[in-house]
């Protein structure tokens, strides 16, 4: 059996690290190719739960590798998960 996939949720955890904006950058264009929708769950676990998303294109992550941080900004962690 095939499935196709129609979206992909990208979303980071916990907060930034090196190359977070270069893995988002390549996923939303890799998506964009294939004609997968790319999505943008900006408030980690507790948005992919709730469904609030925003969608993602080649303009969104255009100079994206040009600047520090996490262009998602997704540092929400589910709060009944424990924290470290």
């Amino acid at each position: 059996m095939t499935t196709t996939m129609h979206a992909i949720a990208v979303l980071t955890s916990a907060g930034d690290a090196p190359g977070m904006n270069t893995a988002t950058y390549t996923v939303v264009h890799t998506a964009v190719q294939q004609g997968v929708s790319a999505i943008d769950v900006r408030g980690g676990c507790c948005d992919l739960i709730a469904k609030d998303s925003t969608p993602l294109d080649y303009y969104a992550v255009a100079d994206v590798i040009r600047h520090g941080g996490a262009l998602l900004a997704t540092h929400s962690r589910l709060p009944r998960f424990p924290t470290a």
